[in-house]
This record gives structure tokens, sequence and C-alpha cells, in this order.
């Protein structure tokens, strides 16, 4: 494979932002704030002659009392329409600032920093709206039995092997009071799914890091490896213990440690490991995976740059801990041989 050479990411999005809203605005008219200022100045002053009349600065004799009145009236309906219009304004400007972003290549953004930290290894990266079908299911490991959602998802090939990489959003019900109702916890869980073009192990197997064993079968039992530093890193779990052993050689066990306290990356919470199949939960180290979570959540900025230098962070905020954990399965060389592969390294 020819040598990749990387690309300048944010200056393809200032680029991009630039040619997009140049287009978008010739189409799309920008909500203007004329009508609310000619409003809000119209009440100001019809706000000034009511309080003249309230001080009898100006006095009209018996019809005082009755202008006043009807000036009030009239301040209130004022009032109440700057409000619409200002809450119209801003529903517009929302709109038509998300239909602007829509237009931007995202997914093309992610494929660019990703092939730029994986050496032009990645391929066919799209945004989807939820996981792709493959060995492992999510949903077995969702905390929450409520609210389920995920509002979208990477989705690309490395080195022929196709991955999902995404935020679910779920919620635990407690019941409440009647007055309270129930109390919804929320969970934010970050999940990483892989299919392989070929079967690497026979039997599941599964490696715990930050939690406990789960999903355990009968057969399943602990797997103790020569390695002290390595089953003191991870509890090993498996329903085959010759085969667990076969798989996890010296070189293997050599690389996962050599890369385990590296400073400031991601790490995974646990892995399961299956036939042609992976799952994995992340911790998550630069990106925060809160609330509703999207690949595109951006909010308009000022200028294109500005908006650029936004993109551009959060871009390359959420590969570099996607490719933290990138690097750990390549450790356990999941991926094909190459003879010219850069590899994930």
């Amino acid at each position: 494979m020819k040598e990749y050479e990387k690309q300048d990411l944010e200056s393809f999005i200032e680029k991009d932002i630039f040619d997009k809203y140049q287009k978008y605005k010739a189409i799309k008219k920008k909500p203007k704030k004329s009508t609310i200022w000619i409003i809000f100045v119209f009440a100001i002053l019809l706000g000034l002659v009511t309080i003249l009349f309230k001080t009898e600065v100006i006095y009209l004799w018996i019809f005082n009392e009755l202008i006043f009145f009807g000036l009030i009236i009239a301040d209130i309906g004022l009032v109440v329409a700057l409000i619409c219009l200002i809450f119209n304004y801003f529903s517009q400007k929302r709109r038509y600032e998300i239909g602007f972003i829509n237009t931007l290549e995202t997914d093309k953004y992610y494929y660019i920093a990703l092939s730029n930290l994986t050496g032009g290894y990645v391929d066919q990266l799209v945004i989807r709206g939820n996981f792709l079908k493959t060995y492992f299911n999510v949903k077995p490991f969702i905390k929450g039995a409520h609210r389920i959602s995920v509002n979208d998802v990477l989705s690309f090939v490395l080195e022929g092997q196709l991955f999902c990489y995404g935020v679910v959003m779920s919620s635990t019900r407690y019941p409440g009071t009647k007055k309270s109702g129930d109390i919804y916890v929320p969970h934010y869980q970050t999940f990483i799914v892989g299919d392989f073009i070929k079967k690497f192990i026979e039997y599941p197997a599964q490696m715990f890091f930050k939690t406990g064993p789960f999903f355990k079968s009968k057969k399943t039992e602990k797997i103790e490896l020569e390695s002290k530093e390595f089953n003191e890193y991870a509890n090993l779990y498996a329903d085959d213990q010759i085969e667990i052993r076969k798989f996890f050689t010296p070189k293997k066990i050599s690389g996962v440690l050599d890369i385990k306290d590296e400073p400031d990356q991601a790490k995974l919470k646990y892995l399961f490991m299956g036939r042609n199949g992976i799952l994995g939960e992340v911790i998550n180290h630069r990106a925060m995976h809160l609330n509703q979570h999207s690949f595109k959540d951006f909010s308009m900025k000022k200028t294109p740059k500005e908006l650029a230098e936004q993109i551009n962070a959060k871009v390359l905020k959420e590969t570099r801990d996607l490719f933290d954990i990138l690097r750990f399965i390549q450790r356990l060389e999941l991926f094909p041989e190459q003879e010219d592969s850069q590899k994930v390294t």
C-alpha cells in the first residue's frame, strides 16, 4: 500500500463550511430581527406615554383614565406579541442552523481524522442511526430497561473488519411517590462492536478490567495466565481453558501490557470475544458521552473559522478515544496480516 499522506482536517472543515454556507444562504433565507426591533421600540414609546398619563404630565380631563387603561391593554398586547415574535425568531434560527449543519460532510471529517490516526486503513465510514447487526447484540449489555435510545453510531471498516462505535442512553426506573412520580436514573454507555472476516476463537472468552464478571455460563472459568502482571490487569474468563491459553500467546500478552499504563487514554471496561466478533464497553477519556450524545452535536458560531475549530476539536476527541481502543484490539492480533500494513500501532 502506498504511504498515506495525512490531511489537514481543520483546513478541510473550514473550506467545506465556507463553500456549503455560500450555497445554503443563497437558497434559505436567514431569519431577521427587524420586526422584533420595531415592536420593541413601539412598546417602549407606548410605555413612556402610559407613564405620562399615569403621572398626569399629559392630562385630558375625564378621558385621562379611559385612555390610560386603553394604553395598559395595548402595552400588554405588545409585550405578548413581542414574546411570541422572539420565540418564533429563535425557533426559526435554530431550524436554520440545524439545516445548515446537516449539509456538512460530517462523515468525511471523521473519516479523515481516523485515517490520519490509522495510516489510511479506514474505509466506508458512515454515521448511522443505530448499531449494525453483528455477532454480538448490544441490547443485553444495556444497563437500563427504560428510555433506551441511540442518536447515531460511527460505522467503519478497518483492515477489512467491520466496526460500530456509539453511545446508548437508557434509564433505570425506581418507584416514587404519587406526588413526585417515578424516578428515572440515566445511564450513558459507549460500546464498540466488531465483526471479523476470520474466526479467531472457537469458544467465548471475556476480559474484565473495571467490573466484575457477568453473563457466565456453567462452563465459564477464571483463567490465570503465566504473567502475574497480566492477571492483575485483567480478569480473564473462558469456556475452554486450553484454547484461550493458545490464543493469549506471550506476544499478545506483552503487547497488551506495553500500552496498559500509558497515560491519558480511553480504556475498556470489559471485552467479550466469540468466534469472529467482539463487544466492549468503553471508558472515554477525552470525549464526554453524556446527555443526548451525538457525533453531529455542533452549534453555529459567528465565523466559519470558529465553527471549524469547534467541529475539529470534537472530531479529534472522539476519534482519539476510539483509536485508543482500536490499538488495544490490534494488540490481540485480530486483524489479518498484511505485508505492507502500517497497522494500528
